[in-house]
């Protein structure tokens, strides 16, 4: 199962609790809306509003390969 976006302020929210899969209707908070299945930053009207940037390994680390993709563009870090 795959989360999703119930509307632009609710995510079901899929997971396992002892052993069987269950979900959770969760209303994103303050300042955020339903984007992919996710509770992600409101778009403030600014250029890129409503594109997701997402880096694999959380931001800057030397010890893990990482990639981030934005808009339509994919890039992996160098070796």
């Amino acid at each position: 199962m795959t989360d999703y976006c119930l509307d632009t302020k609710k995510v079901v929210d899929y997971s396992v609790s002892k052993n069987k899969l269950v979900n959770k209707t969760i209303k994103c908070s303050t300042g955020k809306s339903c984007k992919d299945g996710a509770c992600v930053k409101s778009s403030s009207g600014d250029e890129g509003a409503g594109l997701s940037c997402t880096d694999s390994d959380g931001g800057i680390s030397t010890a893990i390969k990482g990639s981030i993709s934005y808009k339509e563009m994919f890039a992996t870090e160098p070796t």
